[in-house]
């Protein structure tokens, strides 16, 4: 495969610089890796066997894949905006145009060719808009081209909302940028007729303490891929990714989120809801996480839930610089290739179930335990103390019981790590008040678990999203499938007392 990057001053004047050119035979393994360009003729039309293309219906898009200009009009334009709103029409190679987009696919460069005049809303500096910019995008039938810029300037404040309705085949590229100390809010909607199809290309940058939130609705549509790309570049910058789908019989809906921590202390969440009905009906999210080697600080994510019979990948945390015990990322043994965490996409068939995840809380991911108990108020040390005792076992423990720690040293719903004769264990303190203990090692991919997330009597791997039972050690799905050792727990005063050599019985 060839792939080329140029600037967009060489786009526009149709060079291309050879020593941008890679060759390579290595398939492209993470969204980082994506070759960019601005010129179509470096992508070749998808055949549905490349990474970012295998879940989607290529021949269904494959009017977008033609490379000609479409007649004028297919899509009329309303904007309703303050009169403070800048708007003005961006040649290629003319200024914050390109400034941070770089297509990755054919159709986003297509867009980028064949829209001569790009449009860019622009809140202007220390402007707070009293309503949204909303721009009402009408398809007529036909196929249309767009590349929109939206620039929030210095500590301005706003929300731009996209809204989608009619008939179309329509390429869309949106270049979001939020400079220092802003805060945007963009909206997407998407509520086309059921033979549009329309694939989108949003890609934005948010600089030094400025926030974007960015949100993607999908009701209609034959084909819709809106796929989002956020690049946390200043330090303290904030994005939250939040999505919402729900595809009907026939229609296809689907996004690929890539969020890019770059910069130090930045915070990220990322939500992503969907809901099928009728038959055929499809939805698929993929999620990718980069957390830089710059990045330190406190990095977050908030992932969305899986739904029944729709396609997903649960977000992956791209880390090139894996910390040891005493880094940002202690007991992390990453397996990778090119520096990043791969992950294996779990397909759910249709009709099936994906046990103790529906329905479920979102939840943000916590950094390992750093002695948490030390900084909890000591009434609510004192109440799991008296939680505990309430349930503890009767008797004197076994002989062969160790110390594992003390019912101080847990938090609740947390897993906190021991060793015990060579053999690691995740003591997990839950909202019930019980104490569990099962194997500390995740049966898919060697991880451990005790860095992973508790939510009821449940236990998540932080890597690859596999839930173990507390009470089975079972695991609840994919990619796991089988079962990690549960031990018996008992407790002697403050002292939890575990026999790491024989396993709790378990029906």
């Amino acid at each position: 495969m060839t792939t080329a990057t140029q600037t967009p001053a060489a786009a526009a004047e149709g060079h291309i610089d050879p020593a941008a050119l890679v060759a390579s035979v290595v398939p492209v393994q993470t969204r980082s890796e994506r070759p960019t360009s601005f010129d179509p003729a470096d992508f070749g039309v998808p055949t549905g066997r490349e990474v970012n293309w295998k879940l989607t219906p290529i021949a269904r898009l494959a009017p977008l894949f033609v490379d000609e200009a479409g007649p004028s009009g297919v899509v009329s334009v309303e904007v309703s905006a303050p009169a403070a709103v800048e708007q003005l029409r961006l040649a290629a190679g003319e200024a914050p145009r390109g400034e941070h987009f770089r297509p990755e696919d054919l159709t986003a460069a297509l867009a980028w060719q064949h829209e001569a005049e790009a449009p860019l809303l622009r809140i202007p500096a220390n402007v707070e808009l009293d309503e949204p910019v909303v721009v009402r995008l009408t398809g007529t039938g036909g196929l249309a081209h767009a590349h929109v810029v939206i620039e929030a300037q210095p500590n301005s404040r706003g929300t731009v909302v996209l809204r989608h309705e009619g008939t179309a085949n329509h390429a869309q590229n949106v270049e979001i940028i939020v400079r220092d100390g802003a805060d945007l809010t963009v909206v997407s909607v998407q509520r086309w007729n059921d033979d549009a199809v329309h694939a989108a290309s949003h890609q934005a940058r948010v600089d030094r303490d400025a926030k974007l939130t960015h949100v993607v609705v999908s009701f209609g549509g034959g084909v819709v891929r809106v796929n989002p790309s956020v690049e946390l570049s200043g330090p303290g910058a904030e994005g939250r990714l939040y999505g919402l789908s729900f595809a009907d019989a026939g229609q296809h809906l689907e996004s690929q989120v890539y969020l890019h921590h770059k910069g130090p202390h930045t915070v990220g969440d990322v939500l992503y809801k969907g809901a099928l009905q009728g038959e055929s009906a499809r939805s698929v999210w993929i999620g990718d996480v980069l957390i830089g080697p710059d990045a330190t600080g406190n990095n977050r994510l908030l992932r969305g839930q899986p739904q029944p019979r729709s396609h997903r990948r649960c977000p992956r945390r791209l880390d090139p610089e894996p910390r040891d015990r005493d880094g940002r990322h202690p007991g992390r043994r990453p397996r990778q290739r090119h520096g990043a965490f791969r992950r294996r996409a779990a397909v759910l068939p249709a009709g099936s179930r994906h046990r103790g995840r529906r329905g479920s809380p979102p939840r943000r991911a916590r950094l390992p335990q750093r002695d948490r108990a030390a900084h909890r108020h000591p009434r609510a040390r004192d109440r799991a103390h008296r939680g505990h005792r309430a349930r503890a076992g009767r008797g004197s423990p076994g002989v062969s019981a160790s110390r594992a720690c003390a019912l101080s040293d847990l938090t609740q719903d947390e897993a906190h790590r021991v060793e015990i004769d060579g053999v690691a264990i995740a003591v997990v303190l839950d909202g019930n008040g019980d104490v569990h203990a099962i194997g500390d090692v995740c049966t898919h991919g060697d991880i451990s678990l005790s860095d992973g997330f508790v939510e009821g009597e449940t236990l998540e791997c932080w890597a690859h999203g596999s839930a173990f039972s507390l009470k089975t050690g079972r695991p609840l799905n994919l990619p796991a499938y089988e079962p990690v050792p549960v031990y018996e727990v008992v407790i002697d005063g403050d002292d939890v007392l575990i026999d790491p050599s024989v396993t709790k019985a378990t029906a």
